[in-house]
């Protein structure tokens, strides 16, 4: 079931009425019931099952740890069989595959073969979820939950369990109980963001599908203005695609008097890679950071050692992105680009002085050097999503090369390549809405959150953007929709 059927607005009339209804407890068992219900919808038995399970085993696993007298084995023992499966699940087929190869180098007779396992959508994000809960029960930072209903509530959340946020329990377990209203002053402002993310989704990120689809097929027969034009549409896109499935699931947990974690603040408008982690998919960041980055010893050792934590960090999220060469490279490359980025800021400090760029008299704000940062960010930033992008590695790499190719680019042929693909006016409709959606990404940056920047506009100025992105989504419902990307991982 897609957000954008008719079938997903009639399961969430028929979720709210008795959800504003009833009693916090047979609320609790009614919510419950239309998640697991979604969850089969979604992603069928597999899902379902795989999900169901886990919730048990972390719920047993919680509990577990909390009365064991060694608790940190117990601990290890429940974390290595959520790993296990997560590992077998996603991982398998690429070790498999590469260990053929090398027995192929090795002159070796024969090949293994992966085992036949069905892989649940989603499992990457409600399982982090499930790893976060076993180790803050073993840390002590939250105590054992001992409602199951209610950690099963938490588990099959159904706005988040397709492609997150992922959502800490002890941000989520008060927030299933206490009376709930039907309140107009939350909902309209929680429609109005489901409407934000119908449009990035169906205006922006479905239309620049075909663009970056054809740029990345045929970059070897084009010049490299093709290839710029391919990693532009697939920069744009994702973020479209992956803001606007996190703008829609936000508003829906709002709608339901329920708070997620908003998963981006302007992230191509960070000032170093750092700054874009800190404002990308900031739900997978800051459990990297507290699950991963820290435990290895953070920065709270030798520069050396820091610099290796930081490393298997983003190598940690490149695997979990997904098992192919292509995402490790991504991981890593974003991990040596926070490294080069810390090491040469005395440096790069000490020109920006050099060039009078601290001068008050020629960059008051220091403007000049903050859009400096923005573009020279978005540029690798950009550069690196055609490697993730990418079917292999080494295809990445050569788009990359045709990108700096300048002296090749052929403006004409490239442009007259894609302007076929859609009339001067749905040209004209695109540019405008990436316009806007930047713009709007502006003003949050500077009021915090999207909704409530918008309402801090004159009032005309608010409703020509609702009637706009209202009118782009009803030009565009007769496009196909593709499935979130972040859903595959």
């Amino acid at each position: 079931m897609s957000f954008f059927t008719f079938s997903f607005v009639l399961f969430l009339i028929v979720l709210m009425i008795p959800y504003f209804l009833l009693p916090q407890r047979p609320r609790i068992f009614w919510l419950l019931g239309m998640n697991l219900v979604f969850v089969y919808l979604v992603g069928g038995w597999c899902m379902l099952l795989w999900l169901v399970g886990s919730i048990l085993f972390s719920y047993v696993g919680g509990r577990v740890i909390t009365r064991a007298t060694h608790k940190k084995a117990w601990f290890v023992c429940f974390l290595l069989v959520e790993l296990g499966c997560l590992g077998v699940l996603k991982l398998q087929t690429f070790v498999i595959t590469n260990v053929n190869v090398f027995r192929g180098w090795l002159g070796m007779a024969g090949a293994f073969s992966p085992l036949s396992i069905a892989v649940p959508l989603g499992i990457s994000f409600f399982m982090l979820q499930f790893i976060s809960y076993l180790a803050d029960v073993y840390t002590g930072r939250i105590e054992a939950d001992t409602d199951f209903v209610e950690f099963a509530c938490y588990g099959t959340f159904f706005p988040q369990v397709m492609s997150g946020p992922i959502n800490r329990w002890s941000q989520m377990r008060d927030q299933f109980v206490g009376p709930k209203h039907w309140d107009w002053e939350r909902i309209l402002p929680a429609l109005e963001r489901i409407a934000w993310g119908f449009f990035k989704k169906l205006v922006i990120a479905e239309r620049l599908t075909y663009i970056m689809n054809d740029a990345f097929s045929n970059y070897m027969w084009y010049s490299g203005f093709n290839a710029l034009i391919g990693a532009l549409a697939c920069t744009i896109k994702l973020y479209a695609d992956f803001s606007g499935y996190s703008d829609i699931a936000f508003g829906v947990a709002k709608m339901l008097d329920i708070e997620i974690i908003d998963n981006f603040r302007a992230p191509y408008m960070s000032t170093s890679i750092q700054d874009f982690w800190r404002r990308w998919h900031i739900s997978l960041s800051s459990w990297l950071k507290d699950y991963v980055y820290i435990p290895l010893g953070g920065s709270r050792c030798s520069k050396l050692r820091k610099n290796v934590n930081l490393l298997l960090t983003f190598l940690v999220s490149g695997i979990w992105h997904g098992a192919g060469w292509n995402y490790i490279a991504w991981g890593l490359l974003h991990g040596v680009s926070q490294i080069v980025g810390s090491t040469t800021l005395p440096i790069r400090n000490r020109i920006a002085v050099a060039l009078h760029l601290r001068n008050e008299e020629e960059d008051k704000d220091g403007m000049i050097r903050t859009v400096a940062r923005m573009i020279g960010t978005f540029f690798l930033v950009m550069l690196l999503w055609v490697l993730f992008f990418s079917p292999q590695a080494i295809d990445g790499f050569r788009m990359i090369g045709k990108i700096f190719q300048v002296w090749s680019y052929n403006f004409s042929a490239d442009i007259a390549y894609h302007v076929g693909t859609y009339t001067a006016c749905v040209w004209l409709l695109l540019f405008a809405s990436i316009l806007v959606m930047f713009v709007t990404d502006a003003l949050a940056r500077a009021h915090g959150d999207l909704i409530r920047a918008l309402h801090r506009l004159p009032w005309p100025v608010h409703l020509l953007l609702l009637w706009f992105i209202v009118g782009a989504i009803t030009l565009s419902l007769n496009l196909s929709t593709t499935e979130f990307i972040y859903m595959k991982f």
